[in-house]
């Protein structure tokens, strides 16, 4: 497993960006949102021996499991899926590794909060923080994860391993509705623009909220399908 990099780039004081398929694809849909406004170009990608076997066509090209997008300091890392709990964690130390060695200056990263934990409406999301990105958090006026709340999946591990390798990261965690939620994604997206003073049209993401969650529902079933598909192929 490695990462590539098309073309020679000084990752230095970048930020990394990246969200995962969780509560209410939460983090996924503000990574797609952002590649969209900025117009970002693709860097590189992992490579993986165990990744999804499962490629897509974006702007007539090839697009892959995992991918990596740039605009300006910003470092933009799209993930599909993952196969397995072995190659989930292994990417994500990948990952973590290859932004404290290209002297990134943090991570922030997306993901999402059931909304039955949701006690008070005024509080829309909370955040948890590696160590040395506590004081970032706090700065941006986010309130910690209550005690007892876990963070599981590719965002857990991706936190883990920034924490182990000494890297600053936060994570923003709306509270979002099982099903796609754009709106809860909208929120993360505000905090984004906020900390790093860029336009990211949640306007935009909020008009299309209905349109991206019907796009969603489509992708959950498609890969349903497959699976199922590849399911009852091993018994032929």
């Amino acid at each position: 497993m490695k990462v590539h990099i098309l073309d020679k780039e000084n990752l230095k004081d970048c930020v990394l960006i990246s969200g995962f398929q969780g509560i209410g694809f939460t983090g996924y849909i503000v990574v797609k949102h952002v590649l969209d406004i900025l117009d970002a170009r693709r860097i590189g990608y992992i490579e993986n021996p165990e990744m999804v076997p499962v490629v897509t066509v974006q702007n007539d090209r090839l697009s892959l499991p995992t991918e990596i997008y740039r605009y300006k300091n910003f470092v933009i890392v799209v993930n599909e899926a993952f196969s397995t709990t072995v190659e989930m964690n292994e990417t994500m130390n990948l990952l973590s590794n290859w932004a404290k060695a290209n002297k990134f200056k943090e991570g922030i990263f997306v993901g999402g909060l059931n909304k039955r934990f949701q006690t008070d409406a005024n509080v829309k999301l909370k955040g948890i923080a590696t160590s040395k990105a506590i004081q970032r958090l706090k700065d941006l006026n986010i309130p910690i994860l209550d005690p007892g709340l876990q963070v599981v999946g590719p965002l857990a591990s991706l936190l883990a391993y920034c924490e182990i390798n000494d890297f600053p990261a936060i994570a923003l965690l709306p509270y979002a509705e099982e099903r796609p939620d754009p709106e809860a994604a909208a929120i993360a997206v505000e905090i984004i623009e906020k900390a790093y003073k860029i336009d990211l049209s949640v306007e935009k993401l909020l008009e299309e909220a209905e349109n991206l969650e019907q796009q969603i529902e489509e992708l959950i079933k498609m890969r349903i399908d497959q699976q199922q598909e590849s399911d009852s192929r091993m018994y032929i």
